[in-house]
């Protein structure tokens, strides 16, 4: 929670995006990077982030990721009476 919490709080340009990297994450939350990695791949397993892999334009050379906070979508049912 404290990573997602963490990712929320830098993204601001963006709403819900974040380029923070994993290794300013750890430092931040005084954790390990490989911390960091084990709790961004559960939050994707579980729909709650999207990871993208990131490319500079000029020399195409691996850049931060774009970390993307999901819209939480509410299942709404509705029961017929009769």
């Amino acid at each position: 929670m404290r990573v997602l919490d963490t990712l929320h709080r830098y993204s601001a340009k963006y709403q819900g995006v974040s380029f923070r990297t994993k290794n300013n994450l750890a430092i931040e939350l005084k954790i390990s990077r490989r911390t960091v990695i084990r709790a961004c791949q559960k939050l994707e397993s579980l729909g709650i982030i999207r990871q993208h892999d990131m490319k500079r334009k000029s020399d195409m050379k691996q850049t931060s990721n774009a970390i993307v906070i999901q819209p939480i979508q509410q299942n709404v049912t509705q029961e017929t009476k009769k």
